[in-house]
């Protein structure tokens, strides 16, 4: 038998005998459900900034703080804008906050356009890429207070300038009427996405200014909605294959950590206890979880009656060879570490059933993954699964996607209302998968959904998922105060 190598980055490989697929989920990131584009991207996880290193808040209002640290933790705040939060943002102050959210997704803006009365190359940078523009006669009026229906100009220009549109729809504000007709667009868009929202009775307040802080918590926003990669098509889907092969189950060399297809329970359960490494089964409906708390074993086997007909494992050993030969096989495979496979789904008959999802299988699958990547198993916190579960219920209630509450509470301040204090933490949001897909989906991910999953700073974590029209998930990972 061989033992697999670690992984970095997956994809998924079909392969039915002499029959090789290409998975459409090798380039599938997770899309943003009601509130973008069905091509936009999941957002980014972040962690505060290192204890001793954080900013002065002490003149910044209480309902910006997650923002601000977030902000700051990210790079996203220049040192300028780093006091005085409730003063008005000039024009040049928000092409800097704009320049440097760009250049975190995009790298540096090379490019310069120029005005008669302003040097300040991050207004040179904004205009070059289309984030700004002037005022007239060649000027950009650096100083002047950013008006509210600028910034939503601004903001939505930035997320295209990066490679993702907002969405385009109607702004619903009861004072549209005042929104200049340049502008409407705009407001529109950052309204749809969540980026920008109204000023109290449902009004938008166009020519109001904006302030240093409602700058920071929009740019923060837009860097969540557009998730840091830029949209990426969707590729055409696989043809299936034409014969289901039928498995010889008799090949005793066909066995997936142990486990052969048509095994019984009582054969399984056996074999379980020859391993000898405190596995402990964990039966939902006709599937069985198979995994010690080391996390080092894992495998997902169906019963259909009491034999064996699909067996999913990650971390542990197999020949592709022979399974290819004895069945239905697919191959989740790292394409950023050598191509290997680092989990496998081995099957009697092609069924396209989906995985088992609840969140117990969910928690286990990134602790495989973790302890792949040399990294400690997480703790189960009840704390942070109170904070994941009443998020995931808001994503669902709301019609929405995106790590701010549909009352603008960010990821640390949901966790510390939930009773957690934390030194470190990070957040992972998607929608529609299965649990395994849910995995495969965050391992295939080329940002920090990825990172998160195997980042040894973290000690506890949940997982949550409400169940659906959508089926939204949240991760939650931490480390406790000391």
């Amino acid at each position: 038998m061989k033992r697999l190598n670690n992984s970095s980055v997956a994809a998924i490989r079909k392969r039915a005998v002499s029959l090789v697929l290409a998975l459409a989920v090798l380039a599938l990131l997770i899309p943003f459900g009601a509130i973008a584009a069905s091509s936009a991207r999941a957002s980014l996880a972040f962690a505060p900034p290192p204890a001793g290193n954080a900013p002065n808040l002490e003149n910044a209002s209480f309902w910006a703080h997650g923002s601000i640290n977030e902000a700051y933790a990210a790079g996203l705040v220049p040192s300028a804008l780093q006091s005085a939060y409730t003063q008005a943002v000039t024009r040049a102050e928000f092409s800097a906050l704009a320049v440097a959210l760009y250049e975190k997704l995009r790298g540096e803006i090379m490019e310069r356009s120029f005005f008669d009365d302003v040097s300040d190359v991050n207004v040179q940078k904004a205009a070059a890429v289309g984030v700004v523009d002037g005022v007239g006669d060649g000027k950009f009026d650096p100083d002047s207070p950013l008006t509210r229906e600028q910034a939503a100009t601004m903001l939505a220009r930035l997320a295209a300038a990066a490679g993702n549109h907002l969405p385009r729809r109607a702004a619903t504000f009861s004072d549209n009427s005042d929104i200049s007709s340049w502008a409407l667009d705009a407001v529109g868009q950052v309204q749809a996405a969540g980026i920008m929202d109204g000023m109290g009775g449902n009004m938008f307040l166009p020519e109001e200014s904006y302030t240093r802080e409602q700058s920071i918590v929009t740019i923060m926003r837009t860097y969540y909605v557009i998730g840091g990669a830029a949209a990426i098509p969707d590729p055409e889907p696989p043809p299936e294959p034409t014969t289901t092969p039928s498995p010889d189950i008799n090949n005793t060399n066909a066995r997936v950590n142990g486990i052969a297809l048509g095994n019984s329970k009582a054969e399984v359960q056996a074999i379980i206890e020859s391993i000898g490494t405190s596995i402990v089964p964990e039966q939902f409906g006709d599937w069985i979880l198979y995994s010690n708390p080391a996390h080092t074993y894992l495998s997902l086997v169906r019963f259909t009656g009491d034999r064996a007909d699909k067996i999913y494992a990650i971390n542990g050993d197999w020949d592709l060879a022979i399974l290819g030969a004895s069945g239905v096989l697919t191959e989740y495979i790292d394409v950023r570490g050598g191509n290997a496979v680092y989990a496998v789904l081995f099957e009697a008959s092609r069924t396209n059933e989906a995985l088992p999802f609840n969140d117990t299988i969910t928690f286990a699958l990134v602790n495989a993954f973790r302890v792949r990547h040399g990294a400690t198993p997480l703790n189960y916190n009840a704390q942070l699964y109170s904070a994941a579960q009443a998020h995931s219920k808001d994503m669902n209630d709301n019609n929405f996607m995106n790590h701010f509450s549909s009352s603008g509470q960010g990821p640390a301040e949901r966790i510390t209302a939930a009773g957690y204090r934390w030194t470190d933490w990070g957040e992972n949001i998607t929608m529609g998968s299965n649990s395994a897909e849910i995995l495969h989906r965050w391992v295939l991910s080329n940002d920090g959904h990825r990172e998160l999953l195997y980042d040894t700073r973290y000690v506890d974590a949940a997982v949550s998922t409400y169940f659906g029209s959508r089926n939204y998930t949240t991760l939650k990972v931490a480390a406790p105060w000391r």
